[in-house]
């Protein structure tokens, strides 16, 4: 019995260890794998490498993973994408690291390749792309560092190529043959350039090295028949040139080289180019230098580098003024002056200078017709005893005369419903639009085209010019609403008005005039009155008062006045009170506000009493007469017998503006002096006035 649990035991042990052995082959990652189209096999550094493709042709993703893992590879089979002619654009992921030899051969109907952000591409495999046809452009990513022989050969149709500054260290043979890109600069990684590398690349106008350049090969035939090219500049970094890399070039008339060791391996570097036929044509470089050596030996003319004219480069072409333009561009290599070319089509560059002699880097022409595009060429020269040798055309700018844009433009308030408009007078101009928005980055809408004189009375507003000044008033505007601004100069062309560039933006809210001749005069001991010059355009005005005249300390009296003067009432009698005005308008939905007044201020205080007068009224009677004075309690008289008094106490008070002074003495002249009271607040005397008692009548 024990021998049977044992027997059983290694058997159950024996069946658990073979159901753990198929469990973990069951549930371990495939080495191969198939998805979204897409069949791929296990890379030995945890990625995959792409071995089938059997979706639709059009434009295709490659997946940036499979089967969980980074795709890393495209391989080259017939099973993936080669000879695929339905396929029209692939967009490649950013961790795809290899396109393998022939991986997109012969895909006649691809036009587009592109990358995703970040790419890390490093090797673009032999004969890659060779043969797509209808492929337009690509872009070699930083990190390639290599295109391997013919990748790209026979793509016919291939006109743009971008290098992205990077690691690209190597061309090879054949990478770019027949391509039909107009300009090359080759980066400054780049080693070697292999043999035939953009050999027939026909319609190459401009080859150059970029700056810095690292190139130390280039191989036989590498720019074989590039025939538009008409020079070269070959980097100080090169040691070695193979046979027939320029040949066929058949415009190439110099070829300049920095470096003094370079190995020409053969005579036919140059064969089947102008450079030993057309004047100023040959090899340039320094005296002692193997490229000498290799001029003598091939009967080609050398020349040392100071009979170099560099090329120099328009970068600025603009108009400045309705008949004139200025040109600029870089300094050239040992130029001593400039020659300018100018015509008005850019098919042929005139034969003759249009200017020369120029010493600067820039050119005004004037005299030129408005709306008449010119184009424009510059070279450099320089003058060794009775030669002249001239640089390399720059490239063409076309530049169109236009009126200039107006300068200077400012907006301000003119009144409550008009904006004044003023701008610099542009030079020729023949008239102005302008344009108006209610928001500053809003639609500009044409709402004035005039031509102003002296003065011109124009709808909606007046015009004038000065000598140099164009004013422009709008009226029958909102208070208070912002109103944007652009002017446009325009130049008669026959019939046809010739518009320049709009000019900056200016701005302006029309406002209430600001109020003026504020005063402020006593009208009672306790009251103040305040009158003001009318506003145009207000509905109301309102004032603000203050005890002490700070800024800070105003506070609006409320209610308003319709009316151009208002009596401030219950105030303190002997204090002092400051007061503001300001006019207010309600129209359009918008209520505005003009500008506060200067401060006008006064003391409350009992007016003199005027216009005292003082009759007989009887032999012994005399009677005074006043005028009133607003707001007092009453009058108080005093009497003397002469003009200087003295005048002693008040003879009497009264609320009434007459008095007859009773008990007089007969025959005697009696002085009276009058004041105005309120509580404890006196007002200024009266002038003295007198009159005269009467003699008593005989019985």
């Amino acid at each position: 019995m024990r021998n049977l649990k044992k027997k059983l035991g290694v058997i159950f042990a024996a069946v658990m260890i073979l159901q753990a052995f198929m469990t973990a082959s069951v549930f371990a990652a495939p080495t191969t794998g198939t998805g979204s189209d897409f069949g791929w096999e296990d890379d030995s550094d945890g990625t995959v490498k792409i071995t089938g493709y059997d979706g639709a042709g059009g434009a295709v993703t490659v997946p940036a993973t499979l089967g969980g893992k980074p795709v890393s590879q495209i391989t080259a089979s017939t099973d993936v994408f080669k000879g695929r002619t339905d396929i029209t654009s692939v967009s490649l992921p950013a961790c795809l690291k290899t396109i393998d030899a022939e991986a997109f051969k012969g895909c006649t109907g691809l036009e587009g390749v592109s990358f995703g952000s970040g790419a890390k591409l490093e090797e673009i495999g032999d004969s890659a792309f060779e043969g797509c046809t209808s492929l337009t452009s690509i872009t070699i990513t930083a990190d390639v560092v290599s295109i391997g022989a013919g990748a790209f050969k026979g793509c016919t149709k291939l006109s743009g190529i971008t290098f992205e500054t990077g690691n690209l260290a190597e061309i090879g043979a054949n990478a770019f043959e027949g391509a039909v890109i107009t300009s090359l600069k080759i980066p400054a990684s780049v080693v070697t350039i292999d043999q035939s590398a953009f050999k027939g690349c026909e319609k190459i106008t401009s080859l150059t090295f970029a700056s810095g350049s690292e190139l130390k090969a280039i191989g036989e035939s590498a720019f074989e028949g590039l025939k538009k090219i008409t020079a070269v500049t070959i980097p100080q970094s090169v040691t070695s040139i193979g046979d027939k890399a320029f040949m066929g070039c058949t415009d190439l008339k110099k070829a300049i080289f920095r470096g003094d060791t370079v190995a020409f391996d053969g005579d036919d570097v140059f064969t089947s180019t102008n450079i030993k036929s057309i004047e100023g044509g040959g090899i340039y470089a320094n005296e002692g230098s193997d490229a000498e050596s290799y001029a003598n030996s091939c009967h080609i003319p050398f020349h040392t580098l100071d009979y170099i004219v560099g090329t120099p480069t328009i970068y600025s072409a603009v108009s400045s003024g309705f008949d004139s333009a200025t040109i600029f561009w870089s300094a050239a290599e040992n130029a001593q002056k400039y020659a300018l070319y100018r015509a008005t089509s850019a098919t042929t560059i005139p034969s003759s200078p249009y200017k020369s002699g120029l010493t600067g880097t820039s050119y005004l022409d004037s005299g030129i017709s408005t709306n008449t595009t010119y184009y424009y060429w510059v070279r450099g020269y320089k003058t060794y005893s009775s030669d002249t040798v001239y640089g390399d055309y720059s490239n063409c700018a076309t530049v169109t005369p236009l009126p200039g844009a107006p300068t200077s433009i400012s907006a301000a308030s003119k009144s409550y419903n008009s904006i004044e408009l003023t701008w610099t007078a542009v030079p020729g101009a023949d008239g102005y639009k302008i344009y108006r928005s209610f928001e500053k980055a809003g639609t500009y809408t044409l709402i004035r085209s005039y031509k102003p004189t002296a003065t011109t009375a124009a709808f909606g507003g007046v015009g004038a010019l000065t000598a140099d000044k164009v004013k422009y008033t709008f009226s029958g505007l909102v208070t208070g609403k912002t109103y944007y601004y652009k002017v446009k100069a325009y130049k008669l062309n026959g019939t046809a008005q010739v518009l320049g560039d709009f000019s900056g933006v200016a701005s302006a809210v029309p406002t209430l005039s600001r109020v003026t001749n504020v005063k402020c005069t006593v009208y009672s001991p306790i009251s103040l009155k305040i009158t003001w010059d009318p506003v145009p355009g207000r509905t109301r005005y309102y004032i603000r008062r203050s005890d002490t005249g700070g800024d800070a300390s105003f506070i609006e009296i409320p209610g308003g006045t319709t009316r151009t003067s208002y009596i401030d009432n219950n105030l303190g009698c002997g204090k002092t009170y400051y007061y503001q005005v300001c006019a207010y308008r309600y129209a359009g939905g918008i209520k505005s506000y003009g500008a506060y007044s200067a401060t006008a201020s006064n003391t409350t205080s009992v007016l003199k009493v005027t216009n005292l007068v003082a009759q007989r009224y009887s032999s012994t009677r005399i009677r005074l007469t006043w005028d009133r004075v607003n707001g007092v309690q009453g009058y108080q008289i005093y009497r003397a017998t002469s003009s200087d008094g003295p005048w002693g106490e008040a003879i009497k008070t009264t609320t009434l503006r007459s008095f007859i002074d009773t008990g007089l003495d007969l025959n005697t002249t009696y002085y009276y002096k009058v004041r105005a009271y309120y509580g404890t607040c006196l007002g200024e005397f009266s002038d003295v006035k007198s009159a005269s008692t009467g003699t008593a009548a005989l019985r």
